[in-house]
C-alpha cells in the first residue's frame, strides 16, 4: 500500500470513528476529511483501488450514508416551525451528503471492482 493511499485510509478511519451527526463540530471534521480524501482520490487511481480494496471502508460508507438517510428523514419530524438550531440541522446535513456523494464518486470513477461494491 503506498504511503499516500495508508494515509488517506487512516485520515477516513478517524474520521468515521469520530463523527457525531448531531455535532456541528463533529460535521466540520468530517466534511474537511471528506474534501481532502476525495481531492486526493480525484487524483490518484492506486489510491482509489487500495482503498477500494478495503472492506471495512464500504461498511463505514454504507453506515454514514444510513446515518445521514436517517437523520434526513428524522429532520422533518420535528415541528414546522423553524428555527436556527433547525436551519443549522438542515445546512449540516446538506453539506454532510454533498462530500459524502463527492467522496463516493471520486472513490468509483474508473475502478469497475469500486462501482461493484458501490
Amino acid at each position: 500500500m503506498s504511503e499516500n493511499a495508508q494515509a488517506l485510509l487512516g485520515s477516513w478511519k478517524s474520521a468515521c470513528t469520530k463523527f457525531d451527526i448531531t455535532s456541528s463540530p463533529s460535521v466540520i471534521q468530517l466534511v474537511t476529511n471528506l474534501e481532502h480524501i476525495a481531492q486526493a482520490l480525484a487524483q490518484d487511481e492506486e489510491a482509489r483501488v487500495t482503498l477500494g480494496a478495503d472492506a471495512s471502508l464500504w461498511s463505514d460508507l454504507g453506515k454514514l450514508w444510513r446515518d445521514l438517510t436517517r437523520a434526513q428523514l428524522t429532520f422533518w419530524d420535528v415541528d414546522d416551525e423553524e428555527t436556527d438550531l433547525t436551519s443549522n440541522k438542515d445546512e449540516d446535513l446538506r453539506t454532510v451528503c454533498g462530500s459524502l456523494a463527492k467522496f463516493t464518486r471520486n472513490l468509483v470513477a474508473g475502478v469497475p471492482e469500486n462501482q461493484a461494491r458501490a
